[in-house]
């Protein structure tokens, strides 16, 4: 008998990445399909109209950053993660300002 392979609930799975993020620190955890981004035509204008401003490296390999498949050809899913780093200043006590 041929071994089956079985194939996990993919919500089960994006649920359990999204507790692992959590469990490692991210504050935000997004699973999406790897595929061409929607907004690759909008991007592309913006750059060429100059707005990316002194950030050049925005127009570097730009399919690769429009398009996660050119980077990783079998990808069938991007996680991203973030990390809210911002801490509020605490404010200087009167007798020390």
């Amino acid at each position: 008998m041929p071994d089956l392979l079985i194939q996990p609930d993919p919500h089960q799975l994006a649920a359990e990445i999204r507790q692992r993020a959590r469990a490692l620190g991210f504050d935000l955890v997004g699973i999406s399909a790897a595929e061409p981004s929607r907004y690759r035509d909008y991007l592309r204008q913006w750059l060429d109209d100059g707005q990316a401003g002194s950030m050049a490296y925005l127009t570097r390999r730009f399919e690769e950053r429009t398009d996660p498949r050119v980077y990783v050809p079998d990808a069938a899913s991007v996680i991203c993660v973030a990390i809210n780093y911002y801490f509020p200043l605490q404010p200087v006590p009167p007798d020390e300002a």
